[in-house]
């Protein structure tokens, strides 16, 4: 589902709600992908403080029921925000990064991952 840009928001991709369990994850945490577009993504992780915004992190994504695994994107903290999560009712925090140079392999697997949510939104209907 394509989601409505927030005032003040400096996107240049729209970002679409993913439909598929998708992780995303490195040595430091471990979370689930909220949103994703060509610039950058959000993920829900449980833990005590969010990232610093500016901060370079590299993350993975594992999208396990489509095969698709991405690694060592790297990435720059833009926002970060306490939530709670609807499942567990437990606190959580949400993070989104955008991409800081993406090679075409890796560009190629986020397009492929965006195309299998837009799909999925035919489906569904």
């Amino acid at each position: 589902m394509k989601l409505p840009k927030t005032t003040g928001e400096h996107r240049k991709h729209d970002r679409i709600a993913t439909q598929y369990e998708t992780l995303v994850y490195n040595d430091n945490l471990f979370g689930q992908l909220v949103d994703v577009s060509e610039g950058g993504l959000a993920f829900a992780y449980s833990k005590d403080q969010t990232l610093a915004e500016d901060l370079f992190l590299e993350l993975n994504i594992l999208c396990n029921n489509k095969r698709i695994h991405i690694k060592n994107l790297k990435c720059k903290a833009v926002s970060g925000f306490a939530t709670t999560s609807s499942s567990a009712g437990h606190l959580m925090q949400r993070q989104g990064v955008q991409f800081a140079g993406l090679s075409k392999e890796q560009n190629d697997k986020i397009k492929e991952i965006l195309k299998l949510d837009v799909n999925s939104l035919w489906l569904e209907q």
